[in-house]
């Protein structure tokens, strides 16, 4: 008799346990915008490391390909708040991660100098970020930040006048493509770092 008086109350608990679970990850779901305009490597990977590395991180759901297509579809490539928060919302979406990629480049920069005498040249790769994360549940824009990523690659010490052409500084397609994939992961790295760091604090 003990145990039928009791079953009824556990039973109700334990459904609102995974009631509440449930909620909780669908709390946490989120669509990943990337817009790589701003980039000049055309075999960039971003979005899809992006969207690997956020989906390792426990109880957050990304959204499906469509929803994010569709809110960048709609806002023209542009990111608007009010229209982050209204396809968040119809998609029953907590958060909206928009990525703008200011720039992702290679260059030859300037190295230390010995007056008279020599300079130093290096490869470098650059990335820059403008990320906003937008909490649709409560309509507000809570996170608008920049990131910059630089990766070095090799360097060479020039005696004469500086050329870009020197052969030291030649990369392969190969070569290449490692410093941005090394650039595309550290910044995706940091990415996820602060999303998930907002998403556990809500």
């Amino acid at each position: 008799m003990k145990n039928n008086r009791w079953s009824g109350p556990v039973a109700g608990l334990l459904i609102m346990a995974m009631s509440s679970l449930a909620l909780a990850q669908a709390d946490k779901s989120v669509i990943i915008i990337v817009n790589s305009s701003g980039s000049s490597w055309p075999d960039g990977n971003f979005q899809e490391r992006l969207n690997s590395i956020v989906a390792e991180q426990n109880g957050i759901e990304i959204a499906e390909a469509e929803d994010a297509r569709e809110l960048l579809e709609v806002s023209g490539g542009r990111f608007d708040k009010q229209q982050a928060i209204d396809h968040g919302v119809a998609g029953a979406h907590r958060y909206v991660l928009w990525c703008d990629v200011k720039r992702e480049e290679m260059r030859v920069e300037k190295g230390f100098a010995l007056p008279f005498f020599a300079k130093q040249r290096r490869v470098t790769a650059h990335m820059e970020i403008e990320y906003r994360i937008v909490d649709c549940l409560r309509g507000k824009l809570v996170v608008s930040e920049k990131l910059k990523v630089k990766k070095q690659g090799p360097s060479t010490m020039q005696y004469l006048d500086f050329t870009d052409a020197d052969p030291n500084l030649y990369l392969s397609y190969i070569e290449r493509k490692e410093m941005f994939d090394n650039l595309e992961q550290e910044a995706a790295d940091k990415l996820t770092d602060a999303f998930a760091e907002l998403a556990r604090q809500r």
